[in-house]
């Protein structure tokens, strides 16, 4: 007897779904069917006990034009089981699922755009393409647009009787027979002419700037957000290069990829000659490459991007790690000698300044050598700004001081490549364009767009569009004091005459120094301004900041004792490299002391006089070989000797009595030096400078403590004078008013008078 077999199979189609029905039992057996088997493509999807003698069965979720085989198996009461032949159908066409990609503006003229496409991925067209619909306006919100189709295959439009001077919205969808798709992501593009309509932000010119920059803050940067707004979220052409297979693991974030049009090629063949970086312009063409943080997959490739591009200056805007999450594979040895593929790289020399270091670095590679120099800022958030512009144009001038310009391109890089870099880049470019005398405007918005051209999301958030603006403002506005060594003695006379407004240059610049100091709420002075802390302070009016009031180890028990009037200072050669404070009141000489333990300070620079029964006692031990205690901590004098005014002691500090491992402290004493007024003598503050920086040669790197009456105007002068020296061993160059401006971030009152 024949097993059942099944017949009469009827298959109808959606576009997402199949409806199958099966007939009788082929009439040549005698057997009846008890269940039915349907495969669809393999996959099992339906069992079903047939007890009736017709059935239907759906599938569903399939997609849309594409093949599929169903086979259907049949099983009789002896348990036989026959089958069908393989049946092939397609389900119905439907709209595309996908949009255009990679749309982009190719051309445009004063009244016409010339915008491109490819079509949707394959698996998302859902049928044949029959054509395409291209839809523009001048509303980036416009539910008006006009639109106009163009058939398949053709993969360019365009776009005529536009406004000069004017920004199109463009978008492009794909159709089938069932209609049309989604529309691609919207791009926009300026037409040219000189006619500038309300949405396009033209340069601005120099010496309205700041005025500018004013504006476009008020009401909590509403224009700024505005105008940003503007900026062409996605305005360039292909990136097939950047998606294929093999390189998609060579992007550290998948959606940070390089357009193929000004990517960077490596040497090699089309597998590996692909590296996540992107060609910029600046005064000549290709003058920067912008660049992912290398993976640990790409770290050869970096340096072979060095090497054939003959770079010098690799300029780093990211850490390593932040908040836990890595940004940067370490590409470069911390000392001796590393190998990356056919490159050698050799650490020759480190310099740490107070936000950033530089490396640098020997390359070889079949017998020749080069030298790179790495310039590295290390405080720079994600996707933030630093507090003040001030110290990333400290570490550009440094850059740029020793950048070789007849080099190939400066590399630039954070994480991703496109936010710290698009801000480092936009700043750079018009800096030097500036300074170099080629622009007579500023146009950030316009830098902005055309870094975006080449590649995508540079300068990611609207706090760094803006912080673009304040840098360029502050380099214009103060950036040009700068003296190298030979020049220093001509600018002091000049600044020494008195000018038209009646006040000499030095103190037209003192007074533009008050204007830019930065102003602080109490809320930003809390412990200071504690009930029980504010007799603590020696001047109602001068008191640290949170942000940088150097704290106390609580002592248990005591309320407000982890507060002393004291602050975190920068310093040229590091952060925090001092800290700023009070001569001690009769009530905080333990307070002192502490400082001086906690913070494993071996330098003092004491500024003031002092006198027991005053405001301003000794706050030491004075005959030697007799310890003093200072709440638990043990201070004894070792030795003291006196010339030209300064006064050096030398203590030991221990948390113990027994001082066999304590703690040196040398304190220098200065005491010729009046309240509010200039020392008389510039040479024994040079020599106080030089017995500090032995100190600290011999004794460690604790931050150096700085104290006065008030712990401003006389300490405050010193840190500046302290910095300035130890950039003109270093740079042969010296910028005075930078030099306040940096540390009066920290404290308002440093440096009282011109």
């Amino acid at each position: 007897q024949k097993p059942a077999s099944v017949y009469d199979i009827k298959i109808t189609p959606s576009n997402t779904s199949a409806q199958v029905t099966l007939g009788n039992p082929s009439p040549d057996t005698s057997s009846y069917i008890t269940r039915y088997h349907i495969v669809l493509n393999g996959s099992n999807l339906k069992k079903i006990r047939r007890q009736e003698p017709r059935t239907e069965f759906s599938f569903t979720g399939l997609t849309p034009f594409t093949n599929y085989t169903v086979r259907i198996w049949a099983r009789d009461g002896s348990s036989q089981w026959s089958s069908s032949t393989n049946i092939i159908f397609m389900t119905n066409t439907s709209v595309p699922s996908g949009a255009p990609e990679l749309v982009a503006f190719t051309t445009r003229s004063r009244n016409k755009l010339t915008v491109s496409w490819s079509a949707p991925s394959k698996n998302s067209r859902n049928g044949k393409l029959t054509g395409y619909r291209v839809c523009y306006s001048d509303k980036a919100n416009s539910s008006n647009s006009s639109c106009f189709q163009k058939k398949y295959p053709s993969n360019t439009a365009v776009i005529k009787n536009l406004r000069s001077a004017t920004k199109y919205f463009v978008t492009v969808a794909a159709a089938t027979s069932a209609g049309y798709g989604r529309k691609s992501m919207k791009i926009s593009k300026i037409t040219n002419g000189v006619h500038v309509e309300e949405n396009v932000h033209p340069p601005v010119p120099i010496a309205e700037f700041e005025h500018y920059v004013n504006e476009m803050k008020a009401n909590e940067n509403y224009e700024f957000q505005k105008e940003y707004d503007d900026l062409p979220s996605n305005t360039n052409t292909a990136w097939e290069v950047a998606k294929k297979p093999f390189n998609k693991q060579k992007n550290r974030y998948g959606n940070i990829v390089t357009y193929d049009h000004c990517r960077v090629l490596l040497s090699g063949d089309e597998k590996d000659d692909y590296i996540n970086a992107s060609y910029m312009d600046g005064i000549k063409e290709n003058s920067y490459i912008a660049t992912q943080g290398p993976t640990l997959l790409t770290l050869n490739d970096m340096w072979r991007m060095v090497w054939e591009q003959r770079s010098y200056s690799i300029v780093m805007v990211t850490s390593l790690v932040e908040l836990g999450k890595p940004k940067c594979d370490k590409y470069w040895p911390d000392e001796g000698t590393e190998k990356y593929g056919d490159i050698e790289v050799t650490l020759m020399k480190i310099e740490e300044f107070a936000y950033y270091v530089i490396h640098t670095l020997q390359l070889k590679k079949d017998g020749e050598e080069r030298e790179v120099r790495h310039y590295f800022f290390q405080s720079w958030p994600d996707h933030g700004v630093p507090k003040y512009p001030t110290q990333i144009l400290a570490f550009r001038r440094h850059f740029r001081t020793h950048h070789m310009e007849q080099s190939g391109p400066i590399i630039v890089h954070c994480s991703a490549g496109v936010g710290r870099t698009g801000v480092f880049l936009a700043i750079d470019t018009i800096l030097d364009k500036f300074e170099k005398g080629v622009i007579n405007s500023i146009d950030v918005f316009g830098q902005v767009c055309a870094m975006r051209e080449r590649r995508m999301h540079m300068v990611q958030t609207l706090a760094q569009y803006i912080f673009v603006h304040e840098a360029i403002l502050e380099s214009i506005l103060y950036g040009m004091n700068e003296v190298n060594s030979t020049e220093v003695q001509r600018e002091s006379e000049t600044l020494a005459e008195v000018k038209d407004s009646g006040m000499t240059g030095f103190q037209e610049k003192f007074k533009r120094l008050g204007e830019v100091s930065p102003k602080r709420s109490p809320d930003e002075c809390a412990a200071a301004l504690l009930k029980g802390n504010r007799n603590k302070n020696r001047n109602k009016d001068i008191y640290p900041a949170e942000r940088n009031r150097v704290p106390l180890q609580f002592v248990n028990g005591v309320e407000n004792s982890d507060y002393i009037n004291a602050v975190f200072v920068q310093g040229y050669l590091g952060r925090d490299y001092f800290i700023a404070t009070q001569s001690p009141l009769p009530d905080t000489i333990n307070d002192f002391w502490r400082l001086v333990h906690w913070q494993k300070s071996s330098t003092i620079v004491l500024l003031n006089n002092v006198k027991d029964g005053t405001s301003f006692p000794k706050f030491w031990p004075t005959n030697r070989g007799e310890p003093a205690q200072y709440d638990s901590l043990t201070v004894q004098l070792d030795s003291e000797k006196h010339s030209d005014g300064i006064w050096t002691r030398k203590f030991i500090l221990s948390p113990h009595l027994d001082l066999s491992d304590g703690q040196v402290v040398n304190i220098f004493h200065y005491t010729k030096w009046p309240d509010h007024q200039i020392p008389p003598d510039a040479d024994a503050v040079i020599t106080l400078t030089s017995l500090v920086e032995n100190s600290i040669k011999n004794y460690g790197l604790g931050p150096i403590i700085v104290a006065c009456s008030d712990g401003a105007g006389r300490t405050g002068t010193y840190i500046a004078i302290s910095n300035l020296l130890e950039r003109m061993k270093i740079e042969q160059a010296m910028d005075v008013f930078q030099a306040i401006k940096i540390i009066r971030g920290t404290r308002p009152q440093f440096v009282e008078n011109a």
